[in-house]
């Protein structure tokens, strides 16, 4: 009876067992992928809002620029400005960053000049809008942080080179780096860092592994206790056809067990995709609703353009149930029929457009009008986990059949 158990366990209870270890990890893997994109998100929604904060202060320079005494022709700024062109850059000192905006006066050769102090407050009205840790760092060093700041007292040059190479970001061990005008293979000079906010939790709880060790361990138990009955009724059966008809009502039972691990493991792969296509979900609501929360406090809803240099996402301005302007090229059909919200609040849901399916937020600008702001689904995430998930449940189910096909043989001979 040891034998025919041991030959149960390890044919089909261990297999189930085993590739749920791969499946839980392909699921671990795409979730912290979904929190990485967030950080990310974040990040790049800090270094827009930054765009705005420098494009407000080089205006307001520019309004109370002054003339410059007798200009030095061998700076390469001077020369860039006689010719014609707007120069302003970042410098920092001891009391901070000050901004400089030179630029040509309407006299022949004269030019205009102004510097001032900027202290951008995109780190705290984002880390505050998010609920994140978000940190502004000039050369590595902070620059703007949120309250409570991030835990990084400085970002190394080897992170800013990275950075500047990857305009999605980085990892680091402090967090999430985006580089604010990414160029490889060049140190970063702003850079955006965003800190998780926990570690990241598993994607199969503990509870649903502990059910699934309690579905595999009986089926053991009862394969256990179904081969010993058997093996009693057949050596006590005082008729021929008693042990035969045993062994018959066992091989059945057996079979019904076998069925146990497999379903549970099925339940499981179901469960991971289900799972992670909800949160991937509730990241993109959560993304563009973060965005039109910064986009209304900055007062920027009414520009398309605005919005999606902000924050990255398509944006669209409806009036009148007509698309009277947007950064999608083509595929109005579908925001056409967004209704409209009501007067002081928004609303959200799905719709197609040229990027897919995409979550939308619309928000009410005036009587006859309203912005939708767009973050398309990550449906080719979804889709990834669901090929692994299908490789892994597809390769039990090949070794289960060969399994069935072998006991099927094996006992065709022995009759």
């Amino acid at each position: 009876m040891t034998r025919p158990f041991l030959a149960f366990v390890a044919l089909t209870v261990v297999p189930c067992g085993l590739a749920s270890w791969p499946a839980a990890r392909s699921a671990d893997q795409a979730q912290s992928e979904l929190a990485y994109e967030t950080t990310a998100s974040i990040a790049r929604l800090t270094l827009g809002t930054l765009d705005q904060d420098l494009g407000a202060a080089v205006d307001s320079l520019l309004a109370s620029a002054e003339l410059l005494p007798n200009p030095d022709t061998t700076v390469a700024a001077i020369r860039l400005a006689l010719a014609g062109d707007t120069v302003s850059a970042l410098d920092p000192t001891a009391s901070g960053v000050e901004v400089m905006v030179l630029f040509p006066d309407t006299s022949p050769g004269a030019l205009r000049f102004a510097q001032g102090m900027l202290q951008p407050g995109a780190a705290m009205l984002v880390g505050r809008i998010a609920r994140a840790r978000v940190g502004l760092y000039l050369n590595g060093q902070p620059w703007s942080v949120s309250d409570p700041p991030p835990s990084a007292a400085s970002i190394d040059r080897a992170t800013l080179v990275a950075a500047s190479g990857a305009p999605g970001g980085v990892r680091s061990d402090a967090g999430t780096v985006v580089a604010m005008d990414p160029r490889a293979g060049l140190q970063a000079a702003i850079v955006a860092l965003v800190e998780p906010e926990a570690a990241v939790e598993h994607a199969v709880p503990l509870g649903v592994r502990l059910v699934i060790g309690l579905l595999l361990l009986f089926s053991a138990v009862a394969a256990w206790i179904l081969l010993t009955r058997t093996r009693g009724s057949a050596g006590n059966g005082s008729e021929p056809r008693e042990p035969e008809r045993a062994r018959a009502t066992s091989r059945a039972a057996l079979v019904l067990l076998a069925c146990v691990p497999l379903l549970t493991f099925l339940g499981l792969l179901v469960h991971i995709e289900r799972t992670f296509a909800d949160a991937a979900r509730d990241a993109t609501t959560r993304d563009v609703s973060r965005a039109v929360a910064v986009i209304g406090t900055l007062g920027l809803a009414g520009s398309p353009t605005a919005v999606h240099a902000l924050s990255g996402l398509h944006a669209a301005r409806i009036q009148g149930g007509v698309v009277t302007s947007s950064t999608l090229s083509d595929g109005y059909a579908g925001l056409e029929a967004v209704p409209a919200p009501p007067p002081s609040f928004t609303t959200s849901g799905v719709v197609e457009t040229e990027t897919g399916t995409s979550h939308y937020v619309a928000r009410r600008l005036d009587r006859q009008s309203f912005s939708v702001v767009l973050a398309p689904v990550p449906l080719a995430q979804i889709g990834a986990l669901r090929e692994r998930l299908m490789m892994i449940g597809g390769g039990l189910m090949a070794w289960m059949i060969f399994v069935a096909v072998g006991v099927t043989l094996r006992s065709s001979r022995a009759r």
